[in-house]
């Protein structure tokens, strides 16, 4: 899924207005390395600093029971943006590109999925049931 995702081009990282065309979903980076093993290919782009922010649809709705989960903008009244690095910064440690950019959207229904089982299952378990 890639409508209107356009991922900054150029060599500074850019501000990017939340909810035309895609929302992002901001997640606590400790329930977002579990996601991004339950997701796995199923992973779109994804950015990584402080938080980890999964891209996914516009039409995509809040789930109020994953309250740890922000989703951007939270009302269709407010304005959201989102920093984006460059589509080359592609390591870390730092602002980056955990997911390149190239992988679109996540589709919402299954990121909320995971994201339910991830707060639910310790990182261990992940690691038991990956092997």
């Amino acid at each position: 899924m890639k409508p209107n995702w356009k991922p900054p081009l150029g060599l500074e990282p850019r501000l990017r207005q939340a909810g035309i065309g895609w929302k992002a979903v901001r997640v606590p980076v400790e329930i977002g390395e579990r996601v991004l093993i339950l997701l796995g290919d199923d992973n779109g782009a994804v950015v990584q600093d402080q938080s980890m922010y999964w891209f996914v649809p516009a039409e995509t709705a809040p789930r109020p029971a994953l309250d740890r989960l922000v989703l951007l903008p939270r009302r269709p009244e407010e304005a959201a943006y989102v920093c984006m690095p460059p589509v080359h910064w592609n390591r870390g440690p730092g602002f980056h590109w955990r997911m390149p950019a190239d992988r679109g959207l996540t589709p919402g229904d299954l990121l909320f999925v995971a994201a339910r089982i991830a707060l639910n299952t310790s990182p261990a378990d992940l690691r038991e049931a990956s092997l």
